[in-house]
């Protein structure tokens, strides 16, 4: 399973994963991120050394995909609100 990236504007990343071609069990998905700002027109990033990778995170999440059989039903249309 891989995410996909989008680059939004300014820089930024939007990762999605999709599990909608997945057999029915249970995943683990673990996000990452890293901060490599780099200096403009230098070579090398702002932080040179991180042994206790405080410039990074890391998320896990357990996700169960079902089969379609089994996912409830979608919930009826609200009702508009009163003008």
């Amino acid at each position: 399973m891989k995410a996909a990236a989008k680059r939004l504007p300014g820089g930024a990343f939007r990762s999605t994963v999709k599990f909608e071609e997945k057999q029915p069990g249970v995943y683990l998905l673990t996000a990452r991120v890293l901060d490599d700002t780099r200096v403009p027109g230098s070579a090398y990033p702002w932080v040179i050394k991180d042994p206790d990778r405080l410039c990074e995170e890391w998320r896990s999440w357990t996700i169960e995909v079902t089969p379609a059989s089994a996912a409830p039903p979608p919930a009826p249309p609200g009702k508009p609100p009163a003008k």
